[in-house]
């Protein structure tokens, strides 16, 4: 039997969280492990051991919303990935959210093989957007990229992996690709991290487009 990816759901639309779940049971990839109105519910559920490969959260959300969901989240269960599935497309919610520690977003009024892509991007390569939102995010987060650390002294195989890492590779990809294992490509990103003092990814990425640090062309 092919491998399910755990999956669960934060809405506190009854109807949108039943028309999530129904949608996401005819994927044959996910299996739903629960579902929750908010962010209360979403702690109470992984804290009794239902901790999932990826979880769907809305943004607005009473008790503990979508931004302070994904924050505890980020603290406690790094391992889970976030998907934000919410009605705020400008850039700056966005932004928003990707600093709280989101993986991808999609709009509530996305066609259903949209959320599926991006339930696989955010699953496999950590991180998704869609096409018409990237370059727009991309070039307001590096409004503020000289506001980080000059980042004169990272070393050329930490170069390498920013570089596949802005071409989209997942974490299994580049790992091939350089002949390493998933937990050297930690230490290179804890290592960059904290050169740069940058740790969402797509921050760290805008870095290094901006300052010329990767070539993502060639």
């Amino acid at each position: 039997m092919p491998l399910k990816y755990n999956i669960a759901i934060a809405d506190d639309h009854l109807l949108v969280r039943k028309g999530l779940l129904s949608l996401i049971k005819s994927f044959d990839d996910f299996e739903v492990v629960f579902e929750a109105d908010d962010g209360t519910g979403v702690v109470e559920n992984i804290s009794n051991g239902k901790v999932p490969d990826l979880i769907i959260l809305d943004i607005n959300m009473p008790k503990m919303d979508g931004y302070k969901t994904a924050q505890w989240l980020r603290e406690n269960y790094p391992q889970s990935r976030i998907l934000a599935v919410t009605m705020h497309s400008d850039k700056y919610s966005v932004i928003h959210m990707l600093r709280c520690g989101i993986n991808g977003y999609i709009s509530k009024t996305a066609e259903p093989h949209e959320l599926k892509k991006a339930c696989l991007a955010v699953i496999k390569n950590g991180f998704y957007l869609p096409d018409d939102m990237s370059g727009a995010i991309i070039n307001e987060i590096s409004k503020v990229g000289a506001q980080h650390k000059p980042a004169d002294d990272i070393g050329a195989r930490e170069l390498q992996f920013l570089e596949l890492l802005a071409k989209g590779m997942s974490y299994k990809e580049i790992a091939s690709k350089m002949y390493l294992s998933p937990r050297t490509l930690d230490d290179y990103k804890r290592s960059i991290s904290k050169k740069t003092g940058i740790k969402n990814r797509i921050e760290l990425v805008s870095f290094a487009i901006k300052n010329g640090l990767v070539n993502i062309m060639k």
